[in-house]
């Protein structure tokens, strides 16, 4: 649609404004046709008066067609009058539908507009219709008159056709950003997936192996192992259901997202895999946004993930610290005297440091003193709750 036609988009009934404006201009001229001489008789002055006023109610959405009935019928009674006119009449008319012309018309029927109103009242002059012999600068004052009111027009019309863009603008940038945040956050839950599967699989791996080592020489023990076997894949499906849930945007109610709550049990799932791995956390926790917990969960699990792909079952501490509005979280293990050749994605690490740093925090990650540590430290953020 053009801006014209959406500026030109007006209520079928005429505004209370309308109302009172016409009722002014309205008395301005019944005013003039009681109390001036002119032409005619009280009575057809009065209608001269309504039929140059009353058309103002459909100035909104004829403007053009409006500004043309008055001065048709300006000309019309200068046409036919005998004698001079002392009122103005319907001067203040015209000057509101010029305005109206240049405001709300077509750009070519308001440039086009411009002149018949100074056509209409040179006209009106010429006929002897007013009283006085026109002079060239009556002509020049009422042409100034007339270019300044559409003028005023033509320049709100320009306006508010740029603030009608800017919002526009605005209104796109908004859907592309809200587009964009979608984007990005279909990407961190794709992320999330990755993270939830890859996890599970390392651990289903390595017990599905060490449970087929122990078949023929301990069946309790390949029994524990597969008992995790099963436990570790079961939750995984749970997550990647409610994962998967979000991507097609149809959430259900179901299990929390992981959070700090759970790393007693993360823990305790590493132990009976034979990890000997150890927790310490300051009491007591505080409430952690859900964003902030799930990045902890994950980093704490992912570490540990790391540990049994390149380490073995290696003696590990997982400490938990909130101190400073921040999380400290360190997780530290014994390097292996060989470092086992694991398979990997090689987006661990690179995930734990993203995760971080979406977080406005950091990770660092590497050998020293002979073992090896992860460090992340991650702002707090409270729970909204």
């Amino acid at each position: 649609m053009d801006a014209w036609q959406r500026l030109a988009d007006v209520p079928a009934a005429p505004r209370r404004a309308d109302i009172f404006l016409l009722s002014g201009v309205g008395a301005w001229a019944a005013i003039e046709a009681v109390f001036l001489q002119g032409p005619g008789t009280t009575e057809e002055r009065l209608l001269f008066a309504f039929c140059c006023t009353a058309p103002l109610l459909w100035r909104r959405r004829w403007p053009t067609a409006v500004l043309v009935v008055v001065s048709v019928v300006l000309v019309a009674r200068a046409w036919e009058a005998g004698v001079p006119e002392e009122g103005a009449t319907p001067l203040p008319a015209l000057l509101i539908t010029a305005f109206t012309c240049a405001f709300r018309a077509p750009p070519v029927h308001a440039v086009v507009g411009l002149p018949i109103p100074l056509i209409a009242i040179s006209t009106a002059a010429e006929l002897n219709y007013y009283i006085g012999d026109p002079t060239l600068a009556d002509y020049a004052v009422i042409t100034f008159i007339f270019a300044t009111t559409w003028s005023a027009g033509w320049l709100l019309r320009r306006r508010v056709e740029a603030e009608r863009r800017a919002l526009a603008a605005t209104n796109e940038l908004a859907r592309l950003t809200v587009r964009d945040a979608v984007t990005a956050e279909r990407e961190r839950i794709a992320r999330e997936l990755h993270d939830v599967v890859a996890h599970s699989l390392s651990i289903v791996t390595m017990q599905a192996g060490a449970a087929q080592s122990l078949l023929r020489v301990d069946i309790d023990k390949a029994d524990h192992h597969l008992e995790a076997v099963r436990r570790t894949s079961r939750q995984a499906l749970v997550e990647m259901r409610r994962l998967l849930d979000v991507l097609h945007q149809t959430p259900r109610d179901g299990d929390p997202v992981p959070d700090l709550g759970q790393i007693s049990e993360l823990i305790e799932q590493h132990r009976l895999t034979g990890l000997p791995v150890t927790l310490h956390e300051d009491e007591p926790r505080p409430a952690l946004a859900a964003g902030l917990g799930l990045a902890a969960y994950r980093i704490v699990q992912e570490s540990l993930t790391n540990v049994r792909k390149h380490g073995g079952d290696v003696p590990t501490s997982v400490d938990i610290r909130y101190a400073n509005d921040r999380v400290v979280i360190e997780v530290v293990n014994d390097l292996p005297e060989t470092p086992l050749a694991a398979e990997g994605s090689g987006r661990g690490l690179p995930g734990m440091k993203e995760r971080a740093r979406l977080h406005h925090g950091s990770l660092v990650a590497g050998p020293r003193e002979g073992r090896y540590h992860v460090r992340a430290e991650l702002p707090l953020e409270a729970s909204p709750a």
